[in-house]
């Protein structure tokens, strides 16, 4: 959303909104989050084991129970409460900065630019990435794992096979991609959010409705979702090894450009974007969710404090 006015401790209040936003958005999105997952990292060389998002849906209740789509959803629970905070108080404290710089070198604009939110809401994604590479290392690895791992075996345990065969380091296998992906995705997304409240309100002073709130949360994260989506797979690929078995991983390593060259000779241009109709049906109600609670929270602290 557009900063409001500047106060002390408004950073504090948007930390406070995004960890709520964060949750909310955890919770709503997580299944067809495992089935986006399980889609992108296919094996090469094999007719695809599903057909379609809801073949797989279908097929991982059937063979693995409902609680395989919420597989590993303890970590990003937290994590991304704790991911959207920094996100949106990073976005906050930086959109506030770019104000100030207009401000001194003369330009006035009733609203922020389209440019000046995006870079914004781009280098929140890429500090929120920091916090962001090992809970998405893990949430990968539990999501593609299907029956190889026990169902009561969860982030910790995969936290630990990952530390014990590859160190420290081993956590932020993918991290370039999750910041690549993250600069894209979520500058569009409070680019494109921001930009349809500002065409939605009639003065600067009025608050947008919570309809408006969550169809332009909804639309920010679709058009997000649709420019990073090739990013994501990478990610996820990147991502997808045994932590046993670190030299079997396919694309551990692999350059972007190198990766989409490959992916394109052996499986077509369509694999890099398998798994997004699954991504979409996720992205508006989840980025729905996320900014309707965080402009809602948000408003409440204002109103309380």
């Amino acid at each position: 959303m557009s900063a409001p006015p500047k106060k002390k401790d408004d950073s504090m209040k948007s930390f406070i909104a995004g960890l709520s936003a964060g949750m909310a958005s955890t919770v709503a999105g997580y299944p067809p989050d495992t089935v986006k997952v399980r889609l992108q990292t296919q094996p090469l060389g094999h007719l695809p084991r599903y057909s379609s998002g809801l073949d797989c849906f279908f097929r991982m209740i059937k063979e693995e129970g409902t609680r395989s789509l919420f597989r590993g959803m303890s970590a990003p629970l937290f994590s991304r409460a704790v991911i959207n905070a920094v996100a949106f108080s990073t976005y906050t404290g930086l959109l506030d900065v770019f104000n100030q710089m207009e401000a001194k070198n003369g330009i006035v604009k009733p609203h922020p630019s389209f440019s000046s939110l995006f870079l914004a809401g781009g280098s929140a994604g890429v500090v929120s990435a920091l916090i962001a590479g090992p809970s998405e290392l893990i949430k990968v690895q539990l999501q593609v794992a299907g029956p190889l791992i026990p169902q009561n075996e969860g982030p910790i345990l995969q936290t630990k096979r990952v530390l014990r065969s590859l160190g420290v380091r081993g956590m932020f296998v993918g991290l370039v991609p999750t910041m690549a992906r993250d600069f894209i995705c979520l500058g569009t997304f409070f680019a494109t959010s921001n930009t349809l409240n500002q065409l939605a309100r009639k003065d600067s002073n009025t608050p947008v409705s919570s309809t408006v709130s969550i169809v332009s949360g909804a639309l920010g994260g679709v058009a997000g979702w649709l420019v990073c989506y090739p990013l994501d797979v990478w990610k996820s690929n990147v991502q997808n090894f045994s932590p046993e078995k670190g030299n079997n991983a396919t694309y551990r390593g692999t350059p972007m450009i190198q990766f989409f060259k490959h992916r394109y000779q052996t499986q077509g241009f369509r694999s890099l974007y398998r798994g997004l109709v699954a991504t979409l049906f996720r992205a508006a109600p989840v980025n729905g969710a996320k900014f309707f609670t965080y402009q809602l929270v948000l408003r409440l602290l204002h109103k309380l404090y």
